[in-house]
């Protein structure tokens, strides 16, 4: 029996994409490991003209290498890579926090996104992508504070940036409860008209992700 299971109006490309990317996401294929076409067209049942084009938009995303032989391999997040979209985030994402658009909509949502992180059960199949996908949402809704549509759309970036690197590092699971406190009050001080200090907490937080993924290194 085929064990992919295709969505409606889905192309096999698309197919193929979807389940090599949620296999690297859930850990299946390690970050290091090797990929190759004839393997992952026997494990989807999918022929390897798909299985190419799938590779090659994951090799765009970053989401695995390819070494001077032409051999796939699942990407490793390195210590600089993070460091560098670190110093970025820090030096951008708390001057969205002085934008004009702090309105009950922008908490309501904000709150929303909390709740959801919480509720998130990481031992689903696509659990840490979810839970980092709503990672992503809530900086990109803080941003939205800003009228800034250049900040918007940087901070944006980053934060897609880094549900790649959250997950590829290997230590997601270990540090959603962190996380979630530290979403918690950011959000706090939001609700108490306190930007100051949800700057603060802002910054820490980003600079606790950085430190986190890598404690062990």
């Amino acid at each position: 029996m085929n064990r992919t299971q295709p969505k409606k109006n889905e192309t096999l490309e698309q197919t193929a994409y979807r389940e090599i990317k949620n296999e690297i996401f859930t850990l299946e294929f390690a970050p290091g490991s090797m990929l190759t076409e004839k393997q992952l067209s026997e494990k989807l049942e999918i022929s390897r003209t798909p299985i190419r084009a799938a590779l090659t938009r994951l090799l765009y995303e970053k989401i695995v290498s390819e070494d001077a032989t032409g051999h796939i391999y699942v990407a490793k997040t390195t210590v600089k890579e993070v460091q560098d979209i670190t110093a970025v985030r820090l030096a951008l994402e708390p001057l969205a926090l002085d934008g004009p658009g702090l309105t009950d909509d922008i908490i309501k949502s904000i709150s929303s996104i909390y709740k959801a992180q919480k509720e998130v059960d990481l031992d689903a199949p696509e659990g840490l992508i979810t839970f980092s996908k709503l990672d992503c949402d809530f900086h990109c809704v803080l941003a939205e504070i800003s009228d800034n549509e250049v900040l918007k759309t940087d901070i944006k970036s980053l934060n897609s940036a880094m549900v790649r690197c959250n997950v590829l590092s290997g230590t997601l699971q270990f540090n959603v409860p962190e996380a979630i406190k530290e979403h918690h009050e950011i959000l706090s001080y939001l609700k108490a008209g306190r930007r100051d200090f949800a700057k603060l907490a802002l910054t820490d937080h980003i600079n606790y992700v950085n430190r986190r993924m890598f404690k062990d290194e």
